[in-house]
């Protein structure tokens, strides 16, 4: 099946509209990255906000992520930490994986090698790729690390 992505972006405008915070948050993701729309990072933040105070937590994900790259937003670390974090705690696997990155890199946080650690490898489990791979790379220096 070929991909439309311009009727994928009337569809998820429609769902939107009628309060749908996963299309709400899907049509973000559209904005933010030109698929089947010009880029508009603004539009994008608008869009994950709505969703977010909705709850979602793939929203609260990607608002995150603006926050912490200054995508359509004044860059703010601690609200991206802020907002990973509650995705986090809603089980959003990718939101545990860039936590720990904030927390591998003391973004928006105090550097703790051993909770980044935790955090990867919670995400690595819930299937998250890009934070399997971080695990495996993490894993040759665990000894270093007090208590791992």
């Amino acid at each position: 099946m070929a991909k439309d992505q311009k009727r994928a972006v009337k569809l998820y405008t429609e769902a939107a509209a009628a309060g749908h915070a996963g299309a709400k948050s899907n049509l973000g993701y559209c904005f933010q990255s030109g698929l089947g729309v010009a880029k508009d990072a603004k539009r994008a933040v608008e869009l994950y906000t709505e969703a977010a105070a909705s709850g979602d937590a793939g929203a609260k994900s990607n608002l995150g992520y603006c926050f912490q790259s200054g995508l359509g937003v004044a860059k703010d670390a601690k609200r991206a930490v802020e907002l990973y974090t509650e995705a986090a705690a809603a089980g959003h696997a990718g939101a545990k994986s860039n936590l720990g990155y904030c927390f591998q890199s003391g973004l928006g946080v105090a550097k703790d090698a051993k909770r980044a650690v935790e955090l990867y490898a919670e995400a690595a489990a819930a299937g998250d790729e890009v934070a399997m791979g971080v695990s495996g790379r993490l894993g040759r220096y665990r000894m270093r690390w007090s208590g791992l």
